[in-house]
């Protein structure tokens, strides 16, 4: 029998325990290098998204099958622990001001199919999950109601998650997570309707891309270790911060993509006075998670060796894990509208000029909870 996991997120953030800190940023880093493999444009992934889906499966998984799935997550041994800790997270998940930040969980079971109610009760209780029933038979229909219970989540930004392809009568269990973020910067930059830059795509070919810009006081930090500098922007409500880092040279990016661990640990910040121009920005990424978690040892899931004995009697393994994943940033932060910042009035010169006119690596932090989402930007060009 098969399962299907899906993801679909937009700006999304996890608000975690302390415990979840260090496995959020090393699955984080892990699964960065393993989309780098065989992405050679922008991306952008939400790891809390699949850690969250991988979380569900693995309270239902047992044996060797808990073992790997367990480690490649950097989740507890003791099954115990991680329900405690979901479902104390799952409690904060949604906020709706100052900014907006949804997380669901729906789980859609086969009409003939029998989840065990312990497993039934973990993922209603700790994971927040809806369950319904689906006939996954009429594929086109599944897929479609799927896909509208996707979109009215994520504010109608991820569509088409799930093809009707991807369903049929072996199909018992489809899990799907939904998350959404919505936040505008706290310091909005000011009206750059027509505005543009040059970006440089390599050191030879630049491109004009449309850009915001303006000056204010931000966390700065130069680490000349990677060669590097670090600029945090911060969200109204100063909880979830964008962190772009851009390499001191435009050649030298994939330098930094093998040391993702240290670009994603804190770094030393000064608050400067910093006068930035940025791309505007929006792409859109489709991820293949089953490769992903294959390289990172989660085998037996997928095969006739898996074992979710915890979910039900009957033999089932994994099909497939998609993430989709969606994200636009501009002046105001999430969308596009004209603001007046003073910062642009100011005469002195800036302590800092930060020109990101080159391919740079960009992520969403929680002040206390790690990394929401992590990506790069390399080419204008592809969405």
């Amino acid at each position: 029998m098969r399962v299907l996991l899906l993801i679909a997120t937009t700006f999304a953030t996890l608000f975690a325990e302390d415990q979840y800190l260090q496995s959020n940023i090393n699955f984080s880093a892990d699964i960065y290098k393993e989309v780098l493999k065989s992405n050679n444009g922008n991306f952008i992934i939400c790891p809390v998204s699949a850690h969250i889906i991988m979380s569900v499966m693995s309270l239902g998984a047992k044996g060797n099958t808990a073992k790997q799935l367990t480690k490649a997550i950097y989740l507890p041994d003791d099954a115990n622990k991680t329900r405690y800790m979901f479902e104390k997270l799952s409690s904060k998940f949604e906020t709706k001001d100052p900014y907006q930040l949804s997380c669901a969980n729906k789980i859609y079971v086969a009409q003939s199919f029998t989840i065990n109610k312990n497993y039934k009760e973990i993922a209603v209780n700790a994971f927040k999950s809806d369950i319904a029933r689906i006939n996954f038979g009429d594929n086109a229909r599944a897929a479609d109601e799927i896909n509208s219970w996707v979109e009215s989540k994520t504010n109608n930004k991820i569509k088409k998650l799930v093809q009707k392809e991807s369903l049929n009568s072996d199909t018992v269990l489809v899990l799907v997570n939904a998350m959404y973020f919505h936040g505008f910067w706290l310091e909005e930059f000011g009206n750059t309707h027509g505005y543009k830059m040059p970006f440089y795509v390599s050191k030879t070919k630049s491109v004009k891309v449309a850009a915001f810009g303006g000056r204010n006081d931000f966390n700065y930090y130069h680490n000349e270790e990677l060669s590097a500098q670090f600029l945090e922007i911060p969200f109204v409500g100063n909880e979830v911060t964008m962190t772009i880092v851009l390499p001191d040279n435009n050649d030298k990016l994939n330098r930094l993509e093998w040391r993702i661990n240290d670009v994603l640990a804190e770094q030393p910040y000064k608050v400067e006075d910093v006068e930035i121009q940025c791309p505007k920005f929006k792409m859109e990424t489709n991820i293949d998670f089953k490769a992903v978690l294959q390289s990172l040892g989660v085998t037996d899931a997928f095969t006739t060796l898996a074992n979710f004995g915890g979910i039900s009697d009957m033999d089932l393994l994994i099909s497939e894990v998609r993430q989709k994943t969606f994200i636009e940033v501009n002046e105001r932060g999430a969308t596009a509208a004209a603001a007046t910042a003073s910062s642009l009035s100011m005469m002195s010169e800036p302590g800092v000029f930060f020109n990101v006119n080159h391919p740079f690596i960009f992520f969403f932090r929680h002040k206390d909870h790690g990394i929401l989402f992590v990506g790069r930007y390399i080419d204008p060009d592809l969405y």
